[in-house]
């Protein structure tokens, strides 16, 4: 038997612009979101009632998320974009007839192909799995989901068993 825990705080969000690549030729415009996380642990319960304390989770999410806080999210491992150096510490995005140019410091490139909220889901799990593993009480949870809400009724959910 397992028990679970439903993690869904206000304070877990992160806002950041992206642009969703469906083609080598069709894109999004740049835009932006205010993402907000979701995580749901299924684990055996300890003496204390605990899977996990809770505030731990949440601060190991609200670091992920403020990795991502006000930065402009790329696919390093998109095969439709390609990167270079500009000068003064920029960087040059290029996507089929568009070029962009931004901070590098503003940017966060994550190793995913595309910035959708499904792979954000599964980008953020991944991490907070690899968390939870080096977690002195992670080994209690065996299961999670983790979402990503871009907007009301609209949300990114990946699993992991740990």
């Amino acid at each position: 038997m397992s028990e679970s825990l439903h993690i869904g705080k206000e304070a877990l969000k992160f806002s950041s612009a992206h642009f969703t690549i469906f083609s080598a030729t069709e894109a999004e415009r740049l835009h932006g979101h205010n993402y907000h996380v979701q995580i749901d642990l299924w684990g055996v319960m300890d003496s204390e009632g605990l899977i996990i304390d809770a505030g731990e989770v949440k601060r190991i999410v609200k670091r992920l998320c403020d990795e991502l806080d006000e930065r402009t999210l790329l696919p390093e491992r998109s095969p439709h974009l390609t990167f270079g150096q500009e000068p003064n510490d920029h960087i040059e995005v290029r996507y089929h007839d568009r070029r962009y140019v931004f901070p590098r410091a503003d940017c966060r490139f994550l190793p995913v192909p595309n910035i959708t909220i499904e792979a954000l889901a599964h980008h953020l799990g991944g991490r907070l799995c690899g968390a939870l593993r080096e977690h002195p009480k992670g080994g209690s949870v065996k299961r999670l989901r983790l979402g990503v809400e871009e907007s009301p009724g609209q949300m990114g959910l990946c699993e992991h068993t740990l």
